[in-house]
């Protein structure tokens, strides 16, 4: 796909809903205007198939302007990939953005700075109201001596 096709995204759109794959190879901005298009194109009761039909857009491993993620290189140099989904690369490139300039949290006086496929909670005071809420859940059960502290695991955010 070269940056002229972008512009049939309907007719691409139906390509991929049949279960078609779309290869970008020319340039990595290429690959977003067709993301933007068929997100566009996508009503609310489509969202998942937009997310379906996204999946198997790839992008080649060394197109132009493609944004340097040290994981997505290291994926490229270790498993010789050639073609990367464009969904697996956002998901590489926001991790790697989290992981560089850290992930602020009230309370903390220091940023974490989590792995790929970690889960960061993108809200924090919603997680942390739920938290609170378990505490005192507990805390009013039978036995509550039994917690003087608690240790949550679950988040995977490093917290």
């Amino acid at each position: 796909l070269d940056g002229a096709s972008v512009r049939r995204t309907p007719s691409i759109a139906r390509f991929l809903r049949k279960g078609g794959s779309i290869y970008i190879r020319d340039c990595y901005n290429s690959a977003i205007r067709l993301y933007s298009n068929l997100k566009r194109l996508s009503t609310k009761p489509a969202s998942e198939r937009f997310r379906n039909d996204t999946k198997r857009i790839y992008v080649a491993s060394g197109i132009r302007g493609l944004p340097t993620v040290p994981w997505v290189e290291f994926l490229i140099k270790r498993h010789k990939y050639k073609f990367l989904s464009l969904r697996s690369f956002f998901g590489f490139n926001s991790a790697w953005e989290r992981y560089n300039k850290g992930i602020e949290i009230r309370g903390i006086e220091y940023r974490i700075h989590p792995f790929y496929n970690v889960y960061c909670p993108p809200a924090y005071t919603l997680y942390i109201k739920m938290f609170h809420k378990w505490i005192k859940k507990v805390s009013k059960s039978e036995n509550p001596k039994h917690l003087n502290s608690a240790l949550e695991i679950g988040s995977g955010s490093g917290v």
